[in-house]
This record gives C-alpha cells, structure tokens and sequence, in this order.
C-alpha cells in the first residue's frame, strides 16, 4: 500500500464508526472507497440531496452551512478524521 492509501485506511481504522472492526473488516470497508478531492471553496454536497455515501476527512476542513432563500448560516465544521454524509 503506498503512502496516500496507508493515509487514508490509518484514517478509517481510527475512525469512531468503524472502532469496532478487525482488521480483515477494516480492509474490506477500504476497497470499497473512492476518493473525492475538493478545492477551497468547492462544496461537497448539498443539503437535502439524496445521497448514500459517508465522508470521511482525510486533509484540511470542511464548513457547513445551513441555507435557506433568505439566509446562509455557518453551523460548523469537520475536522480530520471525522465524517460527514449519510449511508
């Protein structure tokens, strides 16, 4: 495994959601990742999409907000490690 992809599966196996995992587990959750890279300023999803993927933050931050017609509203971030989305 080379050293962006021992990166990112070190970043699953830390993660809370999969803590409870073996490592045989943990490998088969990996293949089944894809790799999504954003620049500053691109978003990721949007609320109320229909989506079936978890996110997991492997480098920078990740703002969240909260938009409405007449709003936008920062609720927060995600910071490394953690996830985000909906499975």
């Amino acid at each position: 495994m080379d050293e962006s992809n021992q990166k990112l599966f070190n970043q699953v196996k830390k993660n809370k959601l999969f803590a409870i995992l073996n490592e045989k587990e943990l490998h088969h959750v990996y293949a089944h990742l894809e790799e999504v890279n954003l620049k500053g300023g691109e978003t990721l999803f949007h609320q109320n999409e229909e989506s079936d993927s978890l996110y997991i933050l492997i480098s920078g931050r990740l703002a969240c907000y909260l938009i409405k017609p007449d709003e936008e509203r920062y609720i927060g971030e995600v910071r490394l490690g953690e996830t985000v989305g909906e499975i």
